[in-house]
Order: structure tokens, then sequence, then C-alpha cells
């Protein structure tokens, strides 16, 4: 019968886990002890750069020109700055995944209004509001509260 020497185990099953995980692109690293292993993910960095497209994180927007990195399933949030004056173009949520942005990033197209009422430009949506409130959401969504 063969006796295997459990540090010789323990190496091989190291060597197994960290060839899968790089394999996947996650990079591992051992802890003090060298028995366990955490994975390392790699942050993605942004910079806004459309001044139409308003860009959140955490609840706060970001401010334009200025580059920011943010870490592994990082979630930033995409609207237009005016709604009905531009088209939401993409996605509202766009996710970082080991260094990598889950899809493209989204852009503010110019309706008719800012086109000279083009035909191959999306229609402009004006909305007034008479008696009340009204903001944009997060999202983009226009909200109205009406006063009685």
């Amino acid at each position: 019968m063969y006796s295997l020497n459990k540090s010789f185990v323990s190496m091989i099953c190291s060597l197994v886990i960290t060839v899968f995980f790089t394999e996947n692109h996650i990079m591992m690293t051992t802890s003090e002890g060298g028995d366990h292993f955490q994975p390392t993910f790699s942050p993605c960095s942004f910079k806004v750069t459309d001044v139409e497209l308003v860009v959140s994180y955490e609840g706060k927007t970001l401010t334009i020109g200025r580059e920011v990195s943010l870490p592994h399933e990082s979630k930033l949030n995409f609207r237009c700055s005016k709604a009905g004056i531009y088209k939401f173009d993409g996605q509202t949520n766009v996710t970082c995944w080991n260094g990598q942005w889950s899809s493209t990033f989204p852009s503010c197209v110019a309706t008719t209004m800012q086109r000279n009422f083009s035909e191959r430009a999306p229609p402009t949506i004006i909305y007034n509001v008479v008696n009340g409130y009204s903001d944009v959401t997060e999202n983009g969504e226009v909200v109205i509260l009406p006063i009685e």
C-alpha cells in the first residue's frame, strides 16, 4: 500500500485550483498559511465623456472628464440629461466583472429638435407640468406629481 505525503497532496490540489481559476481569468492568491485561496478580481475603469449622458454609481453622479476605477461587481446606472430632448440608446445598467464591463456603454442620441427636424432623428418629446412638480429618476423616467 502506498502512503501519500500531506504536503505533497496539498501542493497538487493547490496547483489544480490555481490552473482552473487562471483559465477562467480569475487570479488566485494564497493566504498567509498557504492552505486557502481567495479570488482576486480586477477593477474596471470608466471615464464620462458624453455631456448628455448622466452616469451614477451608488446613487452619486460621476464627474465628466474624470476617470474612475471601480471594484468588481460595481454597477453603473445611465440616463440622458434631458428626458425627451435626447433618446437613450443602450442598457440602463452596466456591471463590472473582473476588469470587463457587462456590455457596451449607452449613448444619448439627439432628437429632431437638436437636429433641425431631420427625418433620421428620433422625435422630440416636450412636456410641461402646469400644476404640480416633475423630476427625472436615476433611470431616466419622468415622474410627475400633480397638486390638487
